[in-house]
């Protein structure tokens, strides 16, 4: 290795002895002459000196621009390495690359000051801010139907992270099983075209769901150059209480009569409390609370019977505030009519007045009965009649 350098600054030391070979010919080339002085010629020769000024300026230029071809020409000679101290980025081959985001409601955890769907969004722009130029990007969102935000590949970092900034986390779950088809496809559609030939690299932001975004991309079919990052955010360990499902009873409301709602509530990753706070809104106003006892499974139920006036309602059950205050509350929209239609039929006309009259005195009015004798049920629309 010493001997390379060594001969090879030699050769160097000589071409840079060639580039004083224009300077010694320039010197050699000047002629010497005696000079004799006659009157006759002192104008012309002023006007001689004046323009032999110009002319030396340009052979000087001349002679420069020798030198450095002369040392240019030895430059390329040595061969010299220009990105020996370039950056690793610089080097790598560009790659494309696919954010999938996931939008699901459990996104919406916030943890310190942001929300889990906020803190992917930033780890995707670090993304952009560091890719090397020529890297090219896609980014889904993914939920219960896949959307592209961007379908065609983009070259510019900085207009894909203004489009970053501008996704919303969504309400719906996330088909980890279609997500995935969904990029295959689109990447197998990218190859067909021939509209990306280098590595592509597919970068899953989402919360602890790991092993299932691995697990359904290991089963998928991906050429060899694609490959995965899974990027997991939360913490597994945040606390979350929700209202797992709102069960009414019966399915026809009748003004005055009670309704009976079913609810049953979740609590995971709680401290261990006898008891939870739990309300009743009606129409967007809190008509009843209560505290209900949770078991060690994190599991609580809660029943309300309430009357309503005649019209349409909301009906909400809501717990208190915690890390993702979207699943807090079940909402039902109830529609209290103001009697029951209802048919009684038979086949003698006088059976029918026992039963209707029964029927009217003892649901107070509550049902507005008809008679109908056996031979008018061809003429009668039973469509018309509440179950």
């Amino acid at each position: 290795m010493f001997f390379l350098a060594l001969f090879t600054s030699g050769v160097m030391l000589w071409w840079a002895m060639a580039a004083a070979v224009p300077i010694v010919l320039h010197l050699l080339s000047r002629r010497h002459r005696r000079t004799l002085k006659f009157a006759a010629v002192q104008f012309v020769l002023a006007a001689y000196q004046k323009s032999h000024r110009r002319f030396r300026f340009w052979q000087w230029l001349l002679l420069l621009l020798r030198v450095i071809a002369v040392l240019l020409l030895a430059t390329a000679l040595a061969d010299p390495i220009i990105n020996a101290t370039a950056s690793p980025d610089a080097q790598r081959r560009s790659r494309l690359w696919i954010f999938v985001v996931d939008s699901s409601m459990s996104m919406k955890t916030q943890e310190g000051q942001a929300s889990r769907f906020s803190q992917a969004l930033d780890r995707a722009a670090t993304i952009c801010a560091d890719a090397a130029n020529g890297d090219g990007f896609l980014v889904i969102q993914a939920a219960t139907q896949p959307q592209w935000v961007i379908d065609s590949i983009a070259l510019d970092p900085v207009a894909v992270r203004s489009t970053l900034k501008t996704l919303k986390p969504s309400d719906s779950t996330t088909s980890v099983a279609r997500v995935v088809e969904t990029v295959a496809q689109r990447i197998a559609s990218i190859r067909r075209k021939a509209l990306w030939t280098q590595p592509i690299h597919v970068v899953i932001f989402s919360d602890m769901q790991a092993s299932s975004w691995r697990n359904v991309s290991s089963e998928t079919s991906f050429p060899p150059e694609v490959s995965f990052q899974v990027v997991e955010l939360g913490d597994a360990s945040t606390a979350n209480h929700y209202v797992r499902s709102l069960a009414i009873d019966p399915s026809l409301f009748v003004a005055g009569q009670p309704i009976t709602l079913r609810t049953e509530l979740k609590f995971d990753n709680t401290r261990k409390s006898d008891e939870r706070l739990v309300q009743l809104q009606i129409d967007g106003v809190t008509v009843q609370s209560r505290r209900i006892e949770v078991d060690a499974s994190g599991q609580g139920n809660a029943d309300w019977d309430v009357s309503l006036a005649e019209g349409e309602h909301v009906v909400a059950v809501r717990l208190d505030d915690d890390a993702l205050n979207a699943d807090n509350v079940r909402r039902a929209v109830v529609n209290i009519r103001d009697r029951r239609r209802v048919a009684c039929v038979a086949v003698d006309a006088a059976h029918l007045r026992f039963v209707t009259t029964a029927l009217r005195s003892g649901t107070s009015g509550s049902m507005d009965v008809e008679e109908i004798v056996t031979t008018r049920l061809t003429s009668v629309q039973m469509e018309t009649f509440d179950p």
